[in-house]
């Protein structure tokens, strides 16, 4: 299990990133990595629930970023999967309250 540094997992970002429907199926089975992600990696985060909230790719389609709900609003945990490799890239938590300041008030994704 990897966790990303901010500067690989910005890497795995283009200009352009395309929403996929969270009903469309996943290129590959990640959830056996999801399971294996040692605890001190969700920073107090609980994302038991297991509710894929959101997936992004990118336009040439190389990486998806599978957002995963947790218990706190715009909170996530990113897995960011090699599509062409159907494997995981690796995983980060991604706060966008705190990588953007966002306002507490204003609605989720």
């Amino acid at each position: 299990m990897r966790m990303l540094t901010e500067g690989e997992f910005q890497a795995t970002f283009t200009m352009r990133m395309i929403r996929i429907p969270t009903t469309d199926p996943p290129p590959f089975d990640f959830w056996d990595y999801f399971e294996e992600i040692p605890p001190v990696d969700f920073r107090g985060f609980d994302c038991t629930g297991g509710h894929v909230d959101a997936v992004w790719q990118t336009s040439g389609g190389r990486y998806q970023h599978v957002l995963i709900r947790t218990h706190v609003r715009n909170a996530f945990m990113a897995l960011v999967l090699i599509v062409p490799d159907k494997s995981v890239y690796g995983h980060r938590i991604l706060d966008l309250k705190q990588a953007t300041r966002l306002d507490p008030n204003e609605p989720s994704l």
